[in-house]
């Protein structure tokens, strides 16, 4: 597998919990800023919280109560040797009590791009959330999908609208590495610019460790 390329004024996020105190899970994010094509590395880490907040915000309301959101890992994309950050906090749980539904199971939301590109879109994965979200067990209930939804919008906007220490503004991304099944030169960074929330109960399709 070819070394992954540098991807200009890019970082990568990984926000990392646990189900049941047990297993652990994993999403991610990008984001490009404006300026030079590496990050600060206060930048980073600003950006680093600023994320995770956001995520304690907008997504752990609606998971499970057997949910946490631990922690977050930030990488500069830009070079190989670019800054990284580690951010921790107390373990914040979901807010949707009862049975949850099973840990394999996920709240998908996709994100639109201004981009006629014929891959895979860019998605999130969430946590799961309490069976009272779903009267049947294949679909959720509207409220909650029109709340995963706003959580959605919220997100992007607050990314979207966040000012770096150094001054340098901030935008959601999706990275493209290849095109066609080739690698591209300098892999394209596209903004995010919608999102929408499948009302199906999905799978979390290995993105458990």
């Amino acid at each position: 597998m070819p070394t992954p390329r540098p991807v200009p004024a890019t970082a990568q996020f990984f926000l990392r919990g646990l189900l049941g105190g047990l297993i652990p899970w994993e999403n991610q994010c990008f984001v490009g800023t404006t300026g030079p094509g590496t990050w600060d590395p206060a930048d980073l880490t600003d950006m680093a919280h600023f994320v995770l907040a956001a995520w304690n915000t907008e997504f752990m309301p609606t998971a499970s109560v057997h949910a946490e959101l631990d922690s977050i890992h930030a990488v500069d994309l830009s070079s190989m040797s670019g800054p990284v950050s580690d951010v921790s906090q107390a373990p914040v749980f979901g807010g949707a009590s009862g049975d949850p539904l099973p840990f394999s199971s996920s709240t998908v939301v996709s994100w639109l791009e201004s981009l006629r590109y014929r891959g895979g879109k860019p998605r999130t994965y969430l946590p799961p959330t309490a069976k009272t979200q779903s009267t049947d067990g294949l679909t959720y209930i509207s409220s909650y999908v029109t709340a995963i939804a706003a959580g959605a919008v919220s997100l992007r906007n607050s990314i979207n609208a966040h000012v770096l220490p150094s001054g340098r503004f901030t935008t959601m991304a999706a990275v493209h590495r290849t095109s066609h099944g080739v690698q591209l030169p300098v892999p394209l960074v596209v903004a995010i610019s919608g999102s929408s929330v499948s009302s199906r109960i999905r799978s979390q399709r290995g993105r458990l460790s």
